[in-house]
């Protein structure tokens, strides 16, 4: 597996004790989505090797020569909120204390414009590193709840947010300073635009379930 390094450095130095702003938040954004570009090319190669006649569907595509037209969508940094926090977390607090930057992004593999799978890369010590190949029922969910709500004027780019202690995952962006989450899954059973949800009161009602949780991922 190829190895690949950043193309620059991200300018903030993300802590776990401190607050993101929502201009860092935007910035690292950017920078990931800049700077996995090229491993995410070349991770797509090493993909469409691993495409077999015995795996193409699992794997998402409906046939194993659609491989040969996969390219890559519009690409989802990761931010991810812990447990610990988020149960001590009351209303009128920073929602972006709750957020912190992975170092890790999701691309969709497209295939005419349709979604069929994900590539999922990490960074590390300055090197990307394509982890995870396939995710294709979550990256369509992304993908489609993006779709319906990226022509709505005001929103920047999106990335994503999970508390995978809860199993909760949302496509996030910012509308003027303000932290919006959309919940994906509602998205499966609506036709119509998704609406976002303030992250700072979206956050309170997580909180509450955070308090009940035992510890384990679910």
């Amino acid at each position: 597996m190829r190895f690949y390094f950043s193309l620059a450095l991200i300018a903030v130095a993300f802590s776990v004790a401190s607050a993101v702003t929502p201009q860092e938040l935007a910035d690292y954004v950017a920078a990931v989505t800049k700077n996995s570009r090229p491993a995410a090319k070349d991770a797509l190669t090493d993909f469409a090797e691993l495409v077999t006649e015995s795996n193409f569907a699992s794997l998402g595509f409906a046939s194993l020569e659609e491989v040969k037209d996969a390219e890559l969508g519009q690409p989802l940094p990761v931010a991810m909120v812990r447990l610990d926090e988020l149960q001590k977390y009351k209303d009128g607090d920073d929602p972006y204390a709750l957020v912190h930057p992975s170092h890790r992004v999701v691309y969709p593999v497209l295939v005419k414009g349709q979604v069929r799978s994900g590539i999922e890369l990490h960074e590390k010590d300055g090197k990307w590193l394509a982890t995870t190949f396939g995710l294709a029922n979550s990256v369509k969910l992304y993908a489609q709840a993006r779709q319906k709500h990226a022509d709505q004027p005001g929103n920047t780019p999106y990335f994503l947010v999970k508390a995978l202690a809860l199993n909760e995952f949302y496509l996030a962006h910012l509308k003027g300073k303000e932290l919006r989450l959309i919940r994906v899954r509602d998205q499966a059973a609506s036709e119509h635009k998704l609406e976002g949800h303030s992250a700072a009161q979206l956050f309170v009602e997580l909180a509450k379930k955070a308090k009940e949780h035992d510890g384990s991922n679910r």
